[in-house]
């Protein structure tokens, strides 16, 4: 069984709302050897700022402890301050999951002239860059995993990552102890995949060829060689382990008991100046306003340029950011969904093919982000495949159980979703669940004098036909006629094509 990740006892992590806490912060940085950073934002946003950045220090010592920044009450003259320290300091070694999106968060936070802090960041490791380089080159205890961090954890390492308050609004004051815990596991975690995948790769060294210190641009991929200090062991609780914690500034923000501690590690910083010639490589990003995704003030695209943005944009989305990590399956090897509100004539094609494909709401405008929720919890909850058109949610890797539709039709987007969890749909399956609501239908099948007056059949109908069928949760009622007949063999025939095509 998985176990879950969670804060240990001796983690301490302290909120930081005030200028005077900052600067405390930033004597923290002269002992610091190794850093993490993550931050969170606003789910439904666009173009995401930044509302809380977590950090995670390990001195040389082997002392560790956590920090959240609240992003909304620093002043962005003071944060730059320490961003640029951190960020360009050679003797830390910076250490993130997806970097970009995070810098740009932050960057879009401070705002000009500010966020040049986040222009440079030497020396520093993606650690999901640095695992699909491992992989790549076959090293031995690397797994493939998806393209979430959660996803990375569970393969790499045997643990789960708590991912409920993913979707919460961060911009809400006081965060809730079940925020901050979260928060500050993002940034711990990272420093235990650090070691872990140091540890796996180490034997594997002479596997490496020779390489100069890479530069990264962007989404540029890094060169890889050298060896990095021995693992640290991570702290795991069982599933029923409550979480509780403080939101006071200054003082420690966790304090769990029944987990298994942190050790630090072992190795000296001679050994960790070795990692960072060897692995380690500078990232520049581009802070100008339109690499950032900000538009002057006065400059407004119309909707059809915004359209072809976007269009494009989703295009760009590498297919391990578009495919789920992880395809949960029932007893009989089935897939089961959840489709977003964007592809409702999906599910309605789906519940036509016997596939059970539930949907969630809308909701009303401004409140995305209660959808996103939605969708994740019934996911996670009901082992579901989320399809969604929506590209900002896929952007935000909210779960590794999220798959983006690359068609815009029903129709095809159904030959999709066939063809690439490889559905195996006969006869039997078609019109057997209720297109209405995906509920399943009641096993016997009705007579007319068993139906009630509010099921809205016409008398006609009644007298015609002898068999009714009743889905068990809304109610609706079905029957074969001309309708089913026509509806049956389209769905046969669209079926019957896509078995016949080449390497489906």
């Amino acid at each position: 069984m998985t176990q879950q990740l969670c804060l240990p006892t001796d983690f301490p992590v302290v909120n930081v709302a005030s200028v005077e806490a900052l600067e405390r912060v930033r004597l923290d940085l002269q002992s610091a050897t190794l850093v993490a950073l993550d931050a969170e934002w606003e789910p439904h946003a666009r173009q995401p700022s930044a509302t809380l950045v977590q950090l995670a220090f390990r001195a040389a010592s082997g002392a560790q402890h956590g920090v959240l920044l609240d992003m909304l009450s620093l002043p962005a003259s003071h944060s730059q301050h320490l961003f640029k320290e951190l960020f360009q300091s050679p003797k830390i070694l910076k250490v993130g999951f997806g970097w970009l999106q995070d810098l740009h968060a932050i960057a879009r936070r401070l705002g000009p002239p500010h966020d040049d802090s986040c222009a440079v960041i030497r020396p520093c490791l993606d650690l999901g860059q640095l695992h699909r380089q491992l992989l790549s080159r076959r090293v031995p205890s690397i797994k493939p995993a998806g393209s979430s961090l959660a996803g990375l954890l569970r393969a790499q390492m045997g643990v789960s990552l708590d991912k409920s308050q993913q979707c919460s609004s961060w911009s809400a004051r006081p965060l809730s102890a079940q925020q901050v815990e979260y928060a500050a596991l993002d940034a711990a975690c990272l420093l235990g995949l650090f070691d872990s995948l140091a540890a796996a790769a180490a034997p594997s060294r002479n596997a490496f060829p020779e390489s100069c210190r890479p530069v990264t641009r962007l989404t540029g991929q890094s060169s890889l060689t050298g060896i990095l200090p021995p693992p640290m062991s991570l702290p795991t609780s069982s599933p029923a382990s409550s979480p509780s914690g403080q939101n006071i500034e200054g003082t420690p923000a966790s304090n769990h008991e029944h987990v298994r501690p942190y050790h630090p590690a072992s190795a000296q910083k001679e050994r960790l100046d070795e990692a960072i010639k060897a692995w380690a490589g500078v990232l520049r990003v581009d802070a100008q306003p339109a690499a950032l995704g900000l538009q002057p003030a006065k400059t407004k695209a119309s909707r059809k340029q915004r359209s072809q943005a976007r269009q494009a944009a989703e295009k760009e989305l590498p297919l391990s950011v578009r495919t789920p990590g992880h395809v949960p399956r029932d007893a009989a090897g089935r897939v089961r969904f959840i489709v977003d509100s964007m592809a409702e004539g999906l599910a309605h094609q789906l519940r036509l093919c016997g596939v059970d494909a539930a949907t969630v709401p809308a909701g009303p405008k401004g409140q995305r982000h209660r959808a996103y929720r939605q969708m994740v919890d019934q996911a996670q909850a009901e082992d579901r495949v989320i399809l969604t058109c929506d590209s900002v949610f896929i952007r935000a890797r909210h779960t590794e159980q999220a798959y983006m539709l690359g068609r815009t039709d029903k129709y095809a987007q159904l030959e999709e979703v066939v063809e690439f969890f490889n559905l195996h749909i006969n006869g039997g399956d078609l019109l057997s669940r209720c297109a209405k609501c995906n509920g399943e239908f009641i096993p016997r099948a009705m007579t007319a004098d068993d139906l009630s007056p509010e099921a809205g059949v016409p008398v006609q109908v009644k007298q015609d036909i002898s068999e009714f069928w009743v889905c068990g949760t809304c109610g609706k009622v079905y029957w074969q006629g001309n309708q089913y007949g026509n509806a049956l063999s389209r769905l046969t025939t669209r079926l019957d094509n896509l078995k016949l095509r080449p390497n489906s």
